[in-house]
């Protein structure tokens, strides 16, 4: 009888590792699933070298609109000066997308104070409106 239940409990030991061997590995803290599709972002306004020396400031957003025929989401707003460069940083959590749109300016440069409109284009791959959430300097916005 023992010779039997040995052979038993080999067996069941060895479907149960042939069956663990079969599961998909397990994804890091932070990676994305491979079920989680990647957006594409082509940015031409993200951070650049030398940035760090530059001021941080805000921006005046008036609007955030995409263009499902052309792949494109359109930032429209101000800076509050000539002098300030816009960025715009993004980054992706499963299907959340964030963006972070802010200016850089010399420290102590005097400049006019007088609003310059801008308009930022940036082109989005594989990306649905239906199927993501978007967020813009930390508040969900709306594409549909």
């Amino acid at each position: 009888m023992n010779k039997n239940f040995a052979a038993l409990l080999g067996w069941m030991l060895a479907a149960v590792l042939a069956l663990t061997g079969c599961a998909p590995a397990p994804t890091e803290p932070g990676e994305a699933a491979e079920s989680e599709p990647r957006v594409d972002v082509v940015n031409a306004y993200t951070a650049r070298e030398g940035d760090s020396a530059l001021e941080r400031g805000t921006v005046i957003l008036e609007s955030v609109t995409w263009d499902a025929a052309a792949g494109t989401l359109t930032f429209s707003g101000s800076l509050p000066t000539p002098c300030q460069e816009l960025r715009i940083d993004s980054s992706q959590s499963g299907r959340e997308l964030a963006f972070t749109v802010y200016s850089l300016s010399q420290p102590d440069m005097l400049c006019a104070q007088v609003l310059e409109p801008f308009e930022a284009i940036l082109e989005l791959k594989n990306f649905s409106a239906d199927a993501f959430s978007v967020k813009v300097n930390d508040e969900i916005v709306d594409l549909q």
